[in-house]
């Protein structure tokens, strides 16, 4: 940021007088404090220079933030910064110039937190329903995702004697048995659970 002072004696002086920050996030999510914080302290900048020759001054300005801080922002989300910088020249006279960071998000998939899910299952009598139920857990950083499940796919290996097969109606039987929840997400919105949930009749 470049200025000017035809007063050569003057001493100029910098300063970040505003701060505006405009989120514009997904599902409507909002920033926290906390994430808002590491956001605004990034941008930083340097005191003020003036050359007592021809009146010419400048005020650096930077702006550095770790990637860590940025992760929870998705490929949908934005915010911007625009932080007013004021030089003064310490006898009352004063000008301002808008700087604007803009922060884009980006995609990062979720991750699957869980071991291996298996069960078995034995049969035991015309009347006995067979049931089991297990957690597929995972995190996904960008927060303001809303996350969906599906089955992407089914496998069926039988293993029978004397050569049987299995039917398509057995068969249907055996993989309509399992379902699937609606991926959680819990309320801190920093780990999401998937709930699998199996019952072979």
């Amino acid at each position: 940021m470049t200025f000017t002072d035809v007063d050569l004696s003057d001493i100029e002086t910098s300063a970040i007088t505003k701060t505006q920050v405009v989120a514009t996030l997904a599902n409507g999510y909002t920033l926290t404090a906390a994430q808002q914080s590491p956001l605004v302290n990034a941008f930083t900048i340097d005191a003020a220079t003036h050359s007592t020759t021809d009146g010419s001054g400048s005020i650096g300005w930077h702006y550095n933030i770790n990637d860590l801080a940025l992760d929870f922002l998705g490929t949908n989300d934005q915010v911007v910064l625009t932080f007013t910088v004021q030089v003064a020249d310490g006898n009352g006279g004063l000008a301002t110039q808008d700087v604007t960071i803009t922060v884009h998000g980006a995609e990062d998939a979720p991750v699957i937190t869980s071991g291996v899910q298996s069960g078995s299952v034995a049969p035991g009598g015309n009347t006995t329903t067979h049931s089991l139920s297990g957690a597929v857990t995972f995190t996904d950083v960008d927060l303001s995702d809303i996350e969906t499940s599906a089955i992407s796919n089914t496998q069926v290996v039988a293993t029978l004697a004397n050569g049987f097969t299995l039917s398509a109606a057995q068969r249907s039987a055996l993989v309509n048995a399992f379902t699937i929840d609606a991926a959680d997400a819990f309320d801190d919105r920093r780990q999401r659970l998937d709930r699998l949930a199996l019952q072979h009749q």
